[in-house]
């Protein structure tokens, strides 16, 4: 197989070369093998998405079941401004004053 180049180290590959190339496949009995243990990665990997939201679900409904759902503010909490006050009698309402 001959390369041109037109361009210093830049070579190009004619399209009859390309044509003539013979590209080898591993034997069906290998490819069969490489199959089934991407199968089996593929669904490794869906279960472990599946595992870290399970995780992610947890962690939100722990969080909920401690301090409550802050949107809603459904535990009566209180606003940091209410415990927050400076020597000059500044309390943490910053709107102005």
């Amino acid at each position: 197989m001959r390369m041109q180049g037109a361009v210093a180290r830049r070579r190009s590959l004619t399209k009859t070369d390309f044509l003539n190339l013979e590209i080898p496949f591993p034997p069906i009995y290998d490819q069969v093998r490489i199959a089934h243990l991407l199968g089996k990665v593929e669904g490794l990997i869906a279960e472990r998405k599946q595992h870290l939201q399970q995780l992610d679900d947890l962690l939100k409904s722990v969080f909920l079941e401690m301090f409550g759902d802050p949107v809603r503010n459904d535990r009566g909490g209180r606003h940091l401004s209410e415990f927050y006050r400076d020597d000059r009698g500044f309390t943490g309402n910053f709107q102005a004053q």
